[in-house]
């Protein structure tokens, strides 16, 4: 038999599980439609993403492009172009890029401050990646081709270069094969 005391305190337990359950349910459910929009996006791009893993990662990329006046659907672009969707992806000698937007050199100026360590989960990557972006075209100026090319190079490059390398021709077909409607 359990104590009347046990039994309110235990009660009491239920009801705040019950509270944070219901908090967790509305911070990563499925009511979020921005997110949910961008999570089926990553897991067209990239189908071993499962649901919890893809809407993880679009809640970031959402964050991230809402923070740095970015569509969220090309930072997703920009991902599979990079990193096939990995956060763990380390690109070749000599540059060594890492994660999600294998991001490298001044990319790494643009990381927040809570990243300690080079770019440590996705979090950190989509962040630096999408800050970076951003400084492009505020630099740069131009159109979306001209910030893909300073995002892959460090450097503004010219329009018409831009939209014949094959990078910035690849974010610009995976932005559409995602339904991005507003190339940037």
């Amino acid at each position: 038999m359990i104590s009347p005391d046990t039994r309110d305190t235990l009660l009491v337990m239920a009801v705040l599980f019950v509270a944070i359950l219901l908090t967790a349910l509305r911070a990563y459910g499925d009511g979020d439609e921005d997110a949910a929009e961008t999570a089926a996006a990553i897991q067209t791009l990239q189908p071993a993403h499962g649901d919890v893993e893809a809407l993880r990662l679009a809640k970031l990329f959402n964050l991230a492009g809402e923070e740095n006046h970015l569509d969220p659907l090309l930072l997703v672009a920009i991902a599979k172009r990079e990193s096939n969707l990995d956060e763990f992806a380390v690109g070749p000698e000599p540059r060594f890029e890492i994660g999600l937007m294998q991001t490298h050199g001044v990319a790494l100026n643009f990381r927040p401050g809570y990243c300690t360590k080079a770019l440590e989960g996705a979090e950190c990557q989509i962040y630096t990646g999408a800050a970076f972006l951003a400084y492009s075209r505020d630099r740069c100026g131009g159109s979306t081709w001209r910030w893909l090319g300073s995002y892959g190079s460090s450097q503004c490059m010219t329009e018409e270069w831009a939209r014949a390398h094959k990078s910035t021709k690849n974010a610009r077909r995976f932005y559409d094969l995602i339904g991005g409607k507003q190339w940037p």
